[in-house]
């Protein structure tokens, strides 16, 4: 039986600003893992719903915005068996963040680091792209075109 937890990252220890969906069951996924710089928390978290490093299977993106997948380049560091579903134009970029946190940095200034955390780069034989319309790349997931 697999259950769905909302985990709340405290995003600068604050409740309720950041969190991210995980799906428990045969094949552990984390929907929208968060920023880096709530990495600890997302661990802790996982640790405490008995996820250990080799039960993560799929980290799923709804898209690339560092508030959402900052961290998952450190998270598949940790968790060594799951694969990243993004879409096929997001791809590239968690492949190479350095675009997305050289947007942030003029964005955001000095509060960059604060904020969202050392991004890293996720190995590209570790994504598994998709485009709406396409199957997805492991059962239940179904983009949707609106």
């Amino acid at each position: 039986m697999s259950q769905t937890v909302c985990l709340d990252l405290r995003h600068l220890d604050l409740p309720g600003a950041i969190a991210a969906y995980i799906l428990l069951g045969s094949e552990v996924t984390v929907v929208d893992p968060g920023p880096a710089s709530t990495l600890p928390n997302l661990l802790g978290g996982l640790a405490l719903l008995g996820v250990g490093p080799r039960d993560l299977r799929h980290v799923a993106l709804t898209h690339v915005h560092l508030d959402h997948a900052g961290s998952t380049g450190a998270l598949v560091a940790v968790f060594p068996e799951a694969k990243v579903h993004v879409h096929a134009d997001g791809a590239p970029h968690m492949v190479d963040p350095s675009r997305l946190v050289a947007s942030t940095r003029r964005t955001f200034g000095e509060a960059h680091d604060r904020l969202w955390g050392e991004v890293r780069p996720v190995p590209a034989e570790r994504i598994l792209a998709w485009r709406p319309g396409q199957e997805g790349p492991w059962a239940g997931l179904r983009p949707l075109s609106l």
